[in-house]
């Protein structure tokens, strides 16, 4: 992709004249972007998994410590991360799980609690298994929250691995940076 600059020329009579100037051809990286893409898309699918497992076995309980790692902030944990030697982008997953997993699980148990327990001990009735109940019976009625969390987990994912990006900048660190 070749870099244009639209030129402007403003005349005495008040017209104007446009002429585009061709610059020297500037490739554009994509690099960045994708594995931005790549790290919030991992750290979403394994956040999502491991929160809607603990969610659904933790609802019918109170789970405020699930809300401690909210505490520490992700620059923190971006930042301990990029001085451990060999950071990669599997890395960045991790330290993006730490940081992104407690409001998934967070909005995903509220939703489970506040299910109706008439409609899963229905379906216990009438033979389903636990496994069954949740992908029929719990995950149609609580979707809503849980993906509206989901999309912010992924959000928060690619915005706070661009940190991770623009920290790894700074302290120059090759390793991140280098393609796979």
């Amino acid at each position: 992709m070749a870099l244009k600059v639209l030129s402007v020329r403003l005349q005495a009579d008040g017209s104007a004249s446009y002429k585009i100037i061709g610059g020297s051809p500037m490739p554009v990286d994509w690099f960045p972007l994708w594995l931005s893409l790549r790290v919030a898309g991992a750290c979403t699918a394994i956040s999502l998994a491991l929160a809607l497992w603990l969610a659904y076995l933790l609802a019918g309980r109170a789970a405020s410590w699930l809300s401690l790692p909210l505490a520490l902030p992700p620059t923190i944990v971006a930042a301990y991360f990029l001085t451990r030697p060999g950071f990669t982008w599997q890395i960045a997953v991790a330290a993006a799980i730490v940081s992104a997993f407690p409001y998934l699980t967070r909005s995903a148990h509220a939703a489970f609690r506040n299910l109706d327990p008439a409609y899963e001990n229905a379906a216990r009735s009438l033979g389903a298994s636990n496994w069954r109940i949740f992908w029929r019976v719990a995950m149609p009625l609580a979707y809503r929250p849980i993906l509206a969390a989901t999309a912010l987990v992924f959000a928060r994912a690619a915005t706070e691995f661009l940190l991770t990006l623009g920290i790894a900048t700074v302290l120059a660190s090759p390793v991140l940076l280098a393609r796979p």
